[in-house]
């Protein structure tokens, strides 16, 4: 997947609240916070583009899921 949720502050204080937004992977790599699949919510892990540019940044879920479609072991019924 190319793009996660993640939590982030938004706005100013005192109104500031932490909500999850939606960011291309590699946003999401250069700041810090908690990821997650934007079609199930479940915790996902980011990975850095290949060096020579055959695999790009993406996301791959922590634990395979059958029932989300961006999950590589998705078993469509």
């Amino acid at each position: 997947m190319q793009f996660v949720k993640q939590q982030r502050w938004v706005g100013e204080r005192p109104d500031r609240q932490f909500v999850w937004q939606a960011v291309s992977v590699e946003d999401a790599m250069g700041k810090v916070g908690v990821c997650r699949c934007p079609e199930c919510d479940k915790p996902v892990r980011l990975h850095k583009a290949s060096k020579d540019g055959s695999n790009p940044a993406h996301a791959e879920h922590m634990e395979g899921s059958t029932a989300c479609s961006l999950s590589c072991y998705f078993e469509s019924n």
